[in-house]
């Protein structure tokens, strides 16, 4: 975490240290970001980065639990009780605020979605924020298997990566094709799109994680034995 140099220094100063930075981290894999390219954009020099800051790694750990901290304030508005709502509906309220939070925080998220795609895997914050990321999801998994949403004879790791996956790579890549089709602001970082389109997707997206491809729910393996049965 930065040293107290750091917020020693005039509220200006500070964000523009870290808009700089935050924008050197979204726009490049953790090895390629640079020290040297954040310092010449913020006007410091080399040696007063490292008042403020032990290395890159306490850096990057700064901006990821900002992301965090912004994350956990988007998510804490009208949060749902998944064992109330179902895991299913609970899975669309949390692509409805991914897709608010991308709105929101743009550079934030490309940043999440760097370091959720394997950027900086020595980074110690990283390393946490995967923890959390896995214990989430396998949480869902187990509330979705005490309500029956989710089938009993499904591996626990197979469905945790499953959600995982859905929510690192397929999401990202609605957010980014609705990026694509509806352009950004005029300043070219807060991205422009339909929400309710966003949604359509999402919830066509939970509907296949829910039902299948076939579009229809499937017969549990001990449903299909009965129903077999019956058929002799």
């Amino acid at each position: 975490m930065p040293k107290q140099t750091f917020f020693n220094l005039p509220d200006e100063k500070r964000a523009l240290i870290m808009d700089v930075a935050l924008d050197e981290f979204a726009d490049n894999d953790y090895d390629a970001a640079s020290i040297s390219r954040i310092v010449s954009r913020a006007g410091i020099a080399k040696g007063s980065f490292y008042q403020y800051f032990d290395d890159k790694d306490d850096l990057y750990a700064y901006l990821l639990s900002t992301i965090v901290q912004k994350k956990a304030e988007v998510f804490s508005l009208d949060q749902p009780d998944p064992e109330h709502v179902g895991i299913f509906n609970y899975l669309r309220w949390i692509f409805a605020g991914s897709a608010e939070f991308e709105a929101a925080y743009p550079r934030f998220s490309r940043l999440g979605y760097r370091m959720l795609r394997g950027g900086a895997s020595e980074n110690r914050m990283f390393q946490q924020l995967v923890d959390s990321s896995i214990a989430y999801y396998r949480g869902l998994v187990t509330i979705g298997k005490a309500q029956g949403d989710i089938a009993a004879d499904i591996d626990d790791d197979m469905a945790t990566s499953v959600l995982r996956l859905l929510f690192t790579e397929i999401g990202r890549e609605i957010i980014v094709a609705l990026i694509d089709q509806y352009g950004t602001d005029w300043q070219g970082k807060t991205p422009v799109f339909d929400f309710p389109e966003a949604q359509r997707k999402y919830d066509q997206l939970v509907r296949i994680l829910e039902y299948g491809l076939a579009g229809a729910p499937q017969l549990r393996p001990q449903e299909t034995a009965k129903t077999e049965a019956g058929h002799r």
